[in-house]
């Protein structure tokens, strides 16, 4: 699966994941690949971080906790 590795479109992207309900775990961990495992995370804005906490924290947690762990942290 091919995405953007633009993180600021793949934050877009997993909004709209989210907002969809898209529960499919190959999806997830390619958006999480796209941040390589959280290595461009720190290229966001603070409310990009947020957003993109909110989405993999649907009705359940997609990825990996160690990519939880990261986002929380970089919102601490």
């Amino acid at each position: 699966m091919a995405l953007s590795s633009d993180v600021h479109q793949l934050v877009q992207f997993s909004l709209a994941a989210r907002g969809q309900g898209v529960e499919d775990k190959a999806l997830w961990y390619a958006i999480e690949s796209g941040f390589q495992r959280g290595k461009k995370l720190y290229l966001l804005s603070t409310e990009e971080l947020v957003r993109l906490k909110w989405a993999f924290d649907g009705k359940t947690k997609q990825g990996t906790p160690i990519f939880h762990d990261i986002l929380s942290s970089l919102l601490r």
